[in-house]
């Protein structure tokens, strides 16, 4: 039933009587080996929990799963990379970092206008960008520092690129001065054949 506390609506909001599902039963539907569901369910034991994390996620489950020195091994303002920035600099610094290399990328090799379509999107993607700072507050400052490392080596690959490799376009073909018709020499051509 879908209002039942055991239903989709306990499975959808917690209502206690939910218990999340062995790694076995889920993939019973699924085309896979049983040495693969065997291997599953004995890591998941090895692990300390014999089932998968549910929709609310228990720490002291989900730590043995975590490497112990991301706790300690952070730098300048941020010594823990398990919990969000202190001071919410690396969101917005990523989302900084992110419209500086789509605006790096996205410039066209030549001062031509650009069409319609592409403005559009270029507009779009920074405006993603511009949203990645609020929307990612909560997220732990390892994966935002990542982040930032790989967003500025994509930076500096556009401006190192647009600086020793521009794009060039290709020449424009010529015009011929003679009068091509090819109708015809194929025409005479088919007419001296058949003679």
């Amino acid at each position: 039933m879908v209002g039942a506390s055991s239903g989709l609506w306990g499975m959808a909001f917690g209502s206690g009587s939910y218990e999340a599902p062995k790694a076995s039963d889920v993939l019973k539907e699924a085309p896979v080996p049983d040495g693969v569901i065997n291997a599953l369910d004995r890591v998941a034991e090895w692990k300390g929990t014999t089932s998968l994390p549910s929709s609310v996620p228990d720490t002291a489950i989900l730590s043995d799963w975590l490497q112990p020195s991301l706790a300690t091994e952070g730098m300048l303002w941020f010594p823990n990379l398990m919990v969000p920035d202190p001071l919410m600099i690396l969101p917005f610094a990523v989302s900084g970092l992110t419209i500086a290399s789509l605006y790096a990328g996205s410039r066209a090799p030549n001062k031509t206008k650009e069409k319609p379509a592409h403005t559009i999107l270029k507009r779009v993607m920074m405006t993603f960008a511009l949203a990645i700072g609020p929307l990612t507050l909560n997220m732990p400052a390892g994966i935002l520092l990542y982040w930032s490392a790989s967003t500025v080596c994509a930076f500096l690959t556009h401006v190192l690129l647009d600086m020793f490799r521009p794009i060039r376009m290709p020449p424009k073909p010529c015009k011929r001065t003679i009068p091509y018709s090819p109708k015809r020499k194929v025409v005479g051509a088919v007419k001296m054949a058949r003679r």
